[in-house]
Order: structure tokens, then sequence, then C-alpha cells
């Protein structure tokens, strides 16, 4: 061979003759071949390293440069990078997949024309020039087949001689019938110092320990909480990170992490497929895919919540309060889902969650952009990013609703004090400026739980033109209680008898008289109570409606020696018997409710005895 180069073994001797190109064949002689083979073997050596070195330094940069497109979120250069890194990656496996060396060995070994390198590739395969199309970067790009040439292609070389196929494939150098890896697997190296990969782990592992009590995994129902179930989805993409970050070293606390991951999904019941579980994904995603995949996790977990509380609030919000944040929920999943397909993954929640927006937005016959499935990936990326704002502005409606539901609450806390109504004007009024914030606040009238805490005091509200709403709906409900014979609904249960004492000094004035009770809830078992506790001879308790005026009660009223007017069920108007008690020398005394004998018992001694003028409420 140093017939055909010069001393330093890299200049080529002046073109030979036909005639001396036969005395210097390869196919001379075994020794000639042999030497031959040998010296094509260096070139393919030398050859093959240096492309496999730019391949790879090709591969690491672009892939530099598509991690900065993704942060500064500029979507054509990302899709442009996405494609010429896969080209660079396909291009660097077929050629380690000729030569048989791996990839993350070939950046290691200097190139050496002395080398020697074992070229595998299938029976009589030639590698020719690919065409254009061949070499443009594509998604899912099916592994090249060998091209392999006819016995007429290959006699058409001016200097062929006659082609038999041969019992034993024949390529350049050496030729195996399969591809089989020569040599150990160069192992691969760490991306990061092991320390910081370590330190990562442990402030992981730190977090997992309180997560139940930070972010339960089920519901106090059983269920399986999905946003909590998210974030720890999340943990689990960051720990596969770490792992492809740390090459092919074991590292204790990475380790440990995973089996703090799993115990803790394990505790929860949640047997749902896990994608950082999932070992057989083929390519497997790199470690920013990991990372990316973790904070698409982490926008999931948010987007859920999201959902879960409209869903929740859905009877306080319209549709136009809620389409905004249904777009960015839409974004976030879509977002993912694009995510999940261009790694080979799925995940059920993300797939529940694209379910329960259709079946939404065809209910409330709304339409949602970001489902469609050609929508721009910057568009996505733009509405996801408004989801925060979208929810803080659909809260608005909900916090209002929710202060009105206060302000009622406190109407029926302040009602249902025991001893409301035994202040007379007093009570009214704090009665009436809680209700006038109220309607400040747009309560509405026909608000069932308000209408129903003042159905027994509307004469509270007789007289002030500001209720008239609020008296009428409060009339109406009086008014369908008392049909029913339910105008006892939602009455106080007391227990316990009023003292002897107060017993005996009450009877002093009622024993024997005729008692009139004017409003309240009459019921058959407080009349024959209060009859046998005053010993009185007879006891009057009508069965009143709002619409009676005190006349309807003259017979009564001028037959009874005793009056007693109830402040619940019962009209202004008849406050005037007091007034007629005065004149005709009759007994008089008003009380909030009849509901509690003791309570009762005591009032009329403060009224009854010393027998004094009643004083008027």
């Amino acid at each position: 061979m140093s017939s055909m180069y010069g001393d330093n073994g890299s200049a080529e001797q002046p073109a030979r003759t036909a005639s001396a190109d036969a005395s210097y064949s390869p196919l001379r002689n075994a020794e000639t071949f042999e030497a031959y083979c040998s010296e094509v073997q260096e070139k393919l050596a030398s050859h093959a390293l240096n492309r496999m070195s730019f391949l790879q330094a090709a591969y690491e940069r672009l892939n530099s440069l598509l991690q900065a497109a993704r942060d500064v979120e500029d979507v054509a250069l990302t899709d442009e990078l996405t494609q010429h890194r896969n080209a660079s990656r396909e291009l660097l496996d077929a050629v380690c997949s000729a030569t048989g060396i791996t990839s993350s060995s070939a950046s290691q070994v200097a190139p050496a024309p002395s080398m020697p390198i074992r070229v595998i590739a299938p029976p009589l395969a030639v590698t020719l020039a690919p065409s254009p199309a061949a070499v443009l970067p594509q998604y899912n790009r099916p592994t090249p087949v060998p091209i392999v040439p006819s016995v007429s292609q290959l006699s058409r070389r001016a200097d062929a001689a006659p082609v038999t196929t041969p019992a034993v494939p024949v390529t350049g150098i050496s030729v195996e019938a399969a591809p089989t890896p020569s040599g150990p697997k160069v192992p691969r190296r760490p991306m990061r110092p092991l320390i910081d990969i370590e330190a990562d782990a442990l402030s992981l592992r730190q977090d997992l320990k309180e997560w139940v009590k930070r972010f339960p995994l089920n519901t106090p129902e059983g269920e399986l909480n999905i946003p909590n179930c998210l974030r720890l989805r999340s943990i689990a993409c960051r720990h596969r990170r770490l792992e492809e970050e740390c090459g092919d070293t074991e590292v204790a606390e990475v380790t440990e992490l995973s089996e703090d991951i799993i115990d803790l999904l394990d505790s929860a019941n949640d047997q749902e497929y896990t994608v950082a579980l999932d070992d057989e994904l083929d390519p497997r995603p790199t470690a920013y895919q990991w990372g990316e995949l973790a904070e698409r996790y982490l926008e999931m977990a948010r987007a859920q919540e999201g959902f879960e509380w409209w869903q929740k609030n859905r009877n306080l919000l319209a549709v136009s309060d809620v389409q905004p944040l249904a777009e960015a929920v839409a974004a976030v999943q879509q977002r993912f889902n694009r995510l999940l397909f261009r790694i080979g993954a799925r995940d059920p929640f993300q797939q529940q969650l694209f379910d329960d927006l259709r079946t939404w937005a065809r209910e409330d016959q709304c339409y949602l952009y970001s489902l469609r499935p050609k929508v721009p990936m910057a568009e996505l990326m733009e509405k996801a990013a408004t989801l925060e704002d979208a929810w803080e502005r659909a809260r608005v409606p909900v916090a209002d609703e929710e202060f009105r539901q206060q302000l009622i609450d406190n109407v029926i806390a302040l009602l249902s004090e025991p001893d409301f109504g035994e202040h007379g004007e007093h009570d009214e009024d704090v009665l009436r400026e809680s209700l006038w914030e109220c309607k400040n606040h747009r309560v509405p009238a026909s608000d069932r739980r308000l209408r129903n805490a003042l159905a027994p005091w509307s004469s509270f509200l007789e007289g002030d033109d500001r209720f008239k709403d609020l008296l009428r709906e409060i009339t109406t409900e009086w008014e369908r209680r008392l049909e029913a014979g339910a105008l006892d609904e939602g009455a106080r249960e007391f227990v316990g008898d009023p003292p002897a004492a107060e017993v005996a000094a009450i009877r002093e004035v009622t024993r024997g008289k005729k008692l009139l009770v004017l409003g309240g809830a009459v019921t058959d078992t407080l009349r024959d109570r209060y009859k046998e506790t005053l010993e009185v001879e007879d006891l009057v308790w009508p069965a009143a409606s709002p619409s009676e005026p005190l006349t309807t009660f003259d017979t009564e009223l001028a037959n009874a020696d005793v009056v007693i007017l109830v402040s619940q069920y019962s009209r202004r108007e008849w406050r005037n018997a007091h007034d007629f008690c005065v004149k005709q020398g009759k007994k008089y005394a008003q009380v909030a409710s009849m509901s509690d004998v003791p309570v009762l018992v005591r009032h009329l001694i403060k009224q009854l005895v010393p027998p004094v003028a009643a004083k008027k409420r």
C-alpha cells in the first residue's frame, strides 16, 4: 500500500496507465486484496468518526438552541430547530448502527485513521448518496431501508468484474449478517455535578414528607383529589429528569425518591396510569422533556382546580362570567395534550378534563375556541397564561353572592336569638338596619332563606315603604304556612317547667280568668299546657291570617279578662288592643313568643304582678 501514498501517507502519486492498473489490481491475489481492504478500513474509520463527531456536536448545539427558543416562546423557531435536531439525531443513529459505536461514546473518541472499525451492514448493502427528500427532517421517520443494487447496476461500473452472488455478504471491511454492537457500551456521563443532583433529590424528598398534609391525595369522600394527584405526578417527572441527568450513575437519594413517590401513590390507592412510571417509552424522553412535563403537570393541576371551582359554583355564574376561565383551562389542557403526543405518552386525568370541557360547552351552548385541533401553539400559550386573571374575574360574582348569603346569615342569627323581640322598638330598628343592608347589596326579596326566617316577624316591617316587596313575600309565606297547618314550622323546642314560686305568683292574677292570645303559632299542646299552668277558666287562641284586622276579634276582646299579644305572626294594628284593655280595665301583656313556658311566665310576672298599667311596645 506504500506505493499508493507518499512517505507521509497523505499525497497520492500521479495517475497510472491502464497497463499499470492491471499490475496493481487489488484482486491480483489474496495478499493484495487483504492490503487493499485494510487501507479502505482505515479510511472508513477516519471518515465515520469525523462524521459522528460532527453530528454529535451538531445535535448538542441544536438542542441548546432549541431550549433557548422554548424559553423565549418563539414557536416558529422552536418548530424549525426541533426538525433539524431530530434530523441530526437520526443521521447520527444511522451512522452508529452501521459502525457499531454508540452515540454517547462518539464524542469521546477522537478520530484516528489507524483505528480499526467494523462496518456492519445487511447483505450486499451499498451506501448510496441519499436523495434530497431522504435528508429532510421529519417526525417519526421510519427506519431507512438499505438500498440493494441489482447485478446489472453493479456491472455498469467501468472497472467492475463480472458479479456473482457470494455465499457470504461482502462490504468494504468486515461483514456480519446482523448488526451486533462491538465492545462494551460506554456509560453515560452525568449532565451536571452529582452533588447538585443529590441536593435536588433530597429537597424533593423533604417536600414529600409533608405532602399528604399539604396536598391530600384523597377527598373527604375517599375519592382521588385530582389536582393534588397531578402535582404528585409533576414531582415524579422531576425525579425522572434527575435520573436522566445522572446518566448511568446511580445516586441513592434519587433512587429513594422514586420509592417515596410510589409509596404515596399506593397509600392513596392511585392506580391510574402515570407516564413517569412508564419505562417502555421509545424513544425515552430527554431530561429537558421530563422538566417540561413537570411544568405542564403543575399547570394542569391549577387548571383542574379552576374547572372544579366553577363547576361547584355553576349556579352562581353566567356563561359570560365563566367563558374566559373555560378558554384558559382548555388551552392548558390542549397544550399539555400536545406535549404528551410528541413524547408518545398519555394521561387519563387530562383526557377526562377534555371530555368534561366538551360536555360543559355542549350543555351551556358555549363555543370553546381552544379545543379546536389546529389552534396554533402560540395562541394556546397566550390563552393559558390568562388562567389566573380569568379566574380572578370569575370570582367577583361568586364573592358578591357569598357576601349576600353572609348578610342573610346575619339576619337569621339575629332572629334566632332567644330574647329577640323582647326589646320593642330597639329590635325593630336593628332588624330593619340588617334588612336595608341586604337590600343595598341586591339580595332579592324572594330569597327563600330570608323569607322563611322573616315569616313570623311581618309586624316589624309594617309601615316602612323600603320593605314593601319583602313584606309582600313574608305575608305570602305566612298564609302558605297557615293553609298548610305548619305555622309552627321551625319553632324551638324548650324543655323544663317554670319555678313553683313564679307559677304561684302568676296564678294569683290569672286563676279563674278568661285569657285571649293574639298572634303566635297555635298548637293544641301549648294551649293545654298554658291553660294548666295559669289555671285560667278559658283560653282562647284563634288562628289569625295576616289579612284580618283587629275588629275581627272584638267579641273575644270584650269577653276576655287578660289579653296577651304575641309579636310573632301578628300585625302592627293588633297592638291597638292595648288601648282597648286600658279603657276596659283588662290585663294586657306583650311577649315575643309563646313557645317557651318558663320565659312566658317570667314576662307575665314582670308585666302583670303587681298589677300595673301595661306599657305599649
